[in-house]
């Protein structure tokens, strides 16, 4: 975050030197220099994987015909959160919006003070140049998309649902003694069953391991290469299981990561903080809390002091709490961090002094270095 300087001349005009009263920084003049404190968002990264579960289309036969015991019956989808992630991100405070304005008899000696604010608005210092900007840089996210495929089972199970079988008709004809054997032949066109089916992705499969062990084994006596050895295994296994799976059905799983953006405030160290709603059956919600649950932050701060604000401030900073935070979901606990807020804790004013000096620390607000004469 970079930062720049707003330079302001106070021409002083020549006073009594009898009585004369020092000038001080106060912040109840509109033609002031308006600057803010900066507070701590929160970044919150969840990762949900989703299951999908599509029955197979020979379900009835993975019992009987392959020992199969408990098959895909259901076609569900289901979420689960894998992870979170928490990062802080600074912004502006406006809620600490004030103007900067010297205050009091005006002196016979010309002053110049310097006030540096970074780009966000946020005051860096004060007759000093401040430190090195450390603050958040900008960032963005998109809204994930689910890619989900449903197998092709029609892929293997097109075919033509009635075949032509052929009878073979064998008579024997005795005649003078002599058995003369007749034969003949008949075709007619059956209905092509489910049933018929099974049987033949089963000869398939049986096919399908009865050559790969061949080819493991060396009973085909063929120097492969490594690669074509890997390869051909690699294909009679992709086989096997595209077949297996018209009986005992498909899962999919696919990952992604989702993104939120919260302002913690002083209430919610007494009360949860919602980011989203999220239920195992539907995921993540953007719009509320799916069937009465939510993924929340849970803040946690001790100590922190209660600093009673005059009635005409001057150079203000702030006094950054350590806070921890515990994202929940339901009773369950998904994750944490401690970071530093600076708007849990109490806004300081500098003494009154006729021209002080202060640093501000980007990031939290507190003053890193005062000096007063």
């Amino acid at each position: 975050m970079k930062k720049f300087f707003l330079f302001f001349l106070l021409l002083l005009g020549v006073a009594p030197l009898v009585g004369a009263q020092s000038r001080q920084v106060v912040t109840q003049n509109d033609n002031g220099i308006a600057c803010t404190l900066p507070a701590t968002a929160l970044i919150i990264e969840v990762t949900v994987e989703r299951m999908d579960s599509y029955p197979g289309p020979l379900a009835d036969y993975a019992g009987p015909l392959l020992g199969i015991q408990h098959p895909l019956r259901q076609r569900q989808t289901s979420y689960r959160i894998t992870g979170v992630a928490l990062r802080d991100y600074v912004i502006s405070d406006l809620a600490t919006f004030s103007r900067l304005h010297y205050s009091g008899e005006k002196s016979k000696e010309e002053q110049r003070s310097m006030v540096s604010l970074h780009t966000n608005g946020t005051l860096a210092g004060i007759n000093m140049p401040g430190l090195s900007p450390s603050a958040s840089p900008s960032f963005s996210y998109s809204l994930p998309e689910w890619s989900m495929k449903a197998p092709d089972y029609d892929l293997y199970l097109s075919c033509p649902s009635q075949v032509t079988v052929t009878d073979t008709l064998v008579q024997l004809v005795t005649l003078d003694g002599t058995t003369v054997r007749d034969v003949s032949y008949s075709q007619r066109v059956i209905a092509y069953q489910e049933a018929d089916k099974a049987n033949d992705f089963v000869d398939k499969i049986e096919r399908i391991r009865s050559e790969r062990m061949n080819l493991l084994s060396g009973y085909q006596e063929v120097a492969y290469p490594e690669g074509t050895l890997r390869y051909m295994d690699g294909e009679f296994q992709r086989m096997e299981e595209a077949y297996l799976s018209l009986f005992r059905g498909v899962q999919t799983r696919e990952e992604k990561v989702f993104t939120f953006f919260v302002i913690p405030e002083k209430q919610h160290l007494k009360k949860p903080l919602f980011v989203c709603g999220f239920s195992e059956s539907d995921g993540v919600s953007y719009s509320g809390r799916t069937a009465g649950k939510g993924i929340e932050l849970h803040f946690h701060a001790d100590n922190i002091p209660e600093v009673s604000s005059p009635e005409v401030k001057g150079l203000t900073y702030r006094l950054p709490v350590a806070g921890s935070v515990v994202v929940h979901y339901v009773h369950e606990i998904l994750g944490g961090g401690v970071f530093l807020f600076p708007q849990f804790g109490p806004v300081i004013t500098v003494p009154a002094s006729t021209h002080p000096s202060a640093m501000i620390d980007p990031k939290t607000g507190a003053a890193t270095s005062i000096s007063m004469d």
